[in-house]
């Protein structure tokens, strides 16, 4: 099976959640409006999460790769020690 070139997931509007355990493409994820909740567990390729307005939680364990991460005022971000800088 082949590698996926890019991983990309939209929730759209209302309260969506992500969690991803295990993951080498690079990862799209779109929750948009709502309070959206992306927890990320091993991911090694560029990761890029976006909540939009809402109360956005945002918890990365393990990532290797870049991380953006960008959510509404209400933001909250929890990197592990293990996770690569981010840019928020």
């Amino acid at each position: 099976m082949a590698a996926a070139s890019q991983l990309y997931l939209n929730g759209g509007a209302g309260s969506d959640t992500f969690i991803i355990n295990s993951s080498s493409a690079p990862l799209a994820l779109v929750g948009a409006a709502g309070d959206d909740t992306f927890i990320i567990n091993g991911n090694s390729g560029p990761l890029t999460a976006t909540g939009d307005a809402g109360n956005d939680t945002f918890t990365v364990n393990g990532n290797s790769g870049n991380a953006t991460l960008s959510g509404g005022d209400d933001t909250t971000r929890s990197l592990s020690t293990a996770a690569a800088a981010a840019v928020c």
